[in-house]
């Protein structure tokens, strides 16, 4: 009898150990869940943030190289015009030689 009763309360004591390590398993699976979803989550927006980051640098580099652009276009099209300025004035400035040469000739053959 006293043994059968030993018996039951070890089996007792072995469900109640049993239930213990389960409740212990579960709860570490819990924290462990908890830390890996906040870790996630934490580097979920570190990515977003450098992703943000990057994409204002982006941002800011296409609109410095198009602001260079643009100001290197003017200055090509003002020394373009400038050019265009000068090589005809020199035009003129030929023509008007030539017809002096010219004038020239022809009061000379007169």
């Amino acid at each position: 009898m006293q043994l059968q009763a030993d018996h039951s309360r070890l089996q007792i004591q072995i469900l109640n150990n049993i239930s213990e390590v389960n409740y212990f398993i579960q709860s570490n699976f819990d924290q462990t869940n908890t830390v890996i979803q906040t870790n996630y989550v934490k580097a979920d927006q570190q990515l977003n943030d450098i992703t943000a980051k990057l994409n204002n640098n982006i941002l800011k580099n296409q609109n410095e190289l198009n602001t260079k652009l643009v100001q290197n276009q003017d200055y090509a099209n003002e020394q373009i015009a400038l050019t265009q300025t000068n090589m005809n004035q020199e035009l003129q400035d030929l023509l008007k030689e030539v017809e002096r040469i010219y004038l020239q000739k022809v009061d000379y053959k007169c």
